[in-house]
């Protein structure tokens, strides 16, 4: 995005950050200065802070400056001083500059993510393309590709952020380029309101496949649909957390979610009774410590999202190019546990207990699922005059 500049007490001067190289006990700084030349900006960048440059070094240059302006030698005296680089493609500065430089500056597991984005993203979109000529709106439509691929607006940001860190080390190597075109890039979330139903006739379907292709996942959606599971929390479920004689599964709460106490079906409940004896035959006796869900003793099946997704596409169940809020999920039979308690009548604040949510902000895209109070009424007093006199002859 746009680097963030800060004032120094000598006006004219000032300073950005480095996002992660420390000197000195603080960020590392790259000081630049500013001046007028025939009411236009002048600047000029000096260095960073790790290699010798001050507040009173750079106030130095801007006074040597500022003399040489009021001796008249004006721009003339200045451009040259500031010699450009030509601008190189956007996949050979690449490969030339910013790779290994973050090599050096930042962490394997970050490399490597940036890496995936360029192969994926920005080589195909902008490799041949003059780093110059690079514009915000070319910028917007990579964006916009990304996010109808399916990818969240995380990953966009996270792809303008590496553009802006590529343009920014152009500039401190002295490249002659234009203005960031980042900061004028904005990145709109999707529609969280939008819920993605999925009928029962397509839920029987998906379960038949399931049950064929993988029982773990087709007993993880049966958690999901009737107990409300997400799908970080379906992996990490133990056996120590379920009893099936109370018929409850106790959850860890998280950052976003709080632990909460999970009522199992009499179905489910029977469900996971078969599952504890097949698990208990297959494995030559169990622990309490062993995953609900586990390839082997004591290690937990993770993934399961990518696994269902997987399943999707190859089953055509999404269609393609669908944008992630419209397609089935391993967390769309989660939001179905809440739409069915809801239209049931539940109200949001047990549902929203039920599920873990420290709110029930998060619940108001079911809010329209809801009956009305009249029809409510009208069903409890229905139920009651049933019950005095039997069935209305009307």
């Amino acid at each position: 995005m746009a680097m963030t500049w800060h004032a120094t007490p000598f006006p004219g001067v000032r300073f950005r950050e480095h996002e992660s190289r420390m000197h000195g006990g603080e960020k590392d700084r790259y000081y630049s200065i500013r001046c007028k030349v025939r009411g236009k900006d002048i600047e000029r960048g000096l260095g960073w802070a790790s290699t010798g440059m001050t507040p009173e070094k750079a106030l130095r240059e801007l006074e040597a400056l500022r003399a040489s302006l009021r001796a008249d030698s004006g721009a003339a005296a200045v451009l040259p001083a500031r010699r450009r680089k030509p601008a190189l493609s956007f996949s050979r500065f690449w490969e030339r500059e910013y790779f290994p430089h973050i090599t050096k500056t930042k962490a394997a597991s970050s490399v490597t993510v940036e890496a995936g984005i360029y192969a994926n993203w920005l080589e195909p979109a902008f490799g041949a393309l003059a780093l110059g000529r690079l514009t915000a709106d070319r910028l917007e439509s990579l964006v916009a590709d990304v996010l109808e691929g399916g990818r969240s607006p995380r990953t966009a940001r996270y792809l303008v952020s590496i553009v802006s860190q590529v343009w920014n080390l152009a500039m401190e190597k002295n490249f002659a380029l234009p203005e960031n075109p980042c900061a004028r890039v904005s990145i709109t979330a999707p529609d969280k309101t939008m819920v993605r139903l999925v009928r029962p006739d397509e839920i029987r379907k998906m379960l038949g496949v399931l049950d064929r292709r993988s029982r773990d996942l087709h007993d993880a959606v049966l958690l999901a649909l009737f107990c409300g599971l997400g799908p970080g929390e379906l992996f990490r479920v133990s056996w120590a957390d379920i009893s099936l004689a109370r018929g409850t599964i106790s959850i860890k709460g998280s950052k976003s979610r709080r632990g909460r106490i999970v009522f199992l079906p009499s179905a489910v409940n029977e469900l996971l009774g078969k599952r504890n004896w097949e698990s208990f035959s297959r494995m030559g006796g169990m622990q309490l410590t062993d995953y609900l869900f586990s390839r082997k003793p004591g290690i937990k099946r993770e993934w399961f999202s990518r696994a269902f997704d997987r399943i999707a596409q190859e089953e055509g169940w999404n269609k393609k190019g669908a944008a992630r809020q419209e397609r089935v999920t391993l967390a769309s039979f989660r939001h179905m546990y809440a739409i069915w308690l809801i239209t049931g009548g539940v109200g949001l604040s047990t549902v929203a207990d039920l599920m873990g949510h420290k709110t029930i902000s998060l619940l108001q895209k079911y809010a329209r699922f809801a009956p009305s109070p009249e029809s409510l009424c009208r069903s409890v007093l229905d139920e009651e005059w049933k019950s005095l006199l039997g069935p209305s002859q009307t």
